[in-house]
């Protein structure tokens, strides 16, 4: 990704200093987790892809996206880092709070090939992990933005309340099973979701 001004990325670290962006300024880590996501979910060496990342935080993810000839979308609120990686990335993103029960802003792109979300915040509220109902709503929420043959991978946080050897509630793990999701420790992978979706309705 040499195409983009990371001398201006590592600059933004002494403009914002606060401890609560600390962690995206171990850059050569965040690069390389980012890399290894690309490949591992195929776009490396793929044909251009439409993908929409959930949550996408700097947009590093989406950067390398671009980088290989994918068109990539974001959403995520407004934040005064992740405002300024964005920019300089010149990677889109749409401002809006992922909620389970409340509509996706509109926006060009899709139907999308591949739907991200990684390291999840958005699935806990006031201390309370969502539920089957609420992914239910987000998933009612994503599908006219799938096609026959979306993948949605999911990899969710560690959140507290939750043992170490459990990605979330049970009742919700059992829901993603019932969707076909492979699931490697706290990785969701649904291929095909909008399919399945249809079947159980």
């Amino acid at each position: 990704m040499a195409e983009y001004d990371w001398d201006a990325y590592r600059a933004l670290e002494a403009q914002l200093p606060d401890a609560q962006w600390k962690k995206y300024f171990a850059l050569d880590r965040y690069k390389v987790r980012n890399a290894t996501r690309l490949v591992e979910l195929g776009l490396a060496d793929a044909a251009p892809q439409r993908v929409l990342d959930l949550g996408c935080g700097t947009g590093l993810f989406l950067a390398g996206c671009q980088s290989l000839g994918h068109t990539a979308i974001g959403v995520n609120l407004a934040d005064p880092l992740f405002d300024r990686t964005l920019e300089l990335f010149g990677a889109q993103r749409l401002f809006h709070r992922i909620q389970p029960h409340t509509a996706l802003p509109p926006f060009a792109g899709g139907p999308f090939d591949l739907i991200t979300a990684f390291e999840t915040q958005f699935d806990i509220v006031d201390g309370v992990i969502w539920g089957v109902d609420d992914w239910k709503g987000l998933f009612y929420q994503l599908r006219p933005h799938l096609h026959g043959h979306t993948r949605v991978f999911i990899k969710l946080n560690q959140h507290a309340g939750l043992p170490p050897n459990q990605i979330a509630p049970p009742a919700v793990r059992a829901y993603f099973e019932t969707l076909g999701a492979r699931i490697v420790r706290r990785q969701v992978d649904l291929p095909g979701l909008r399919s399945k979706l249809d079947a159980m309705t």
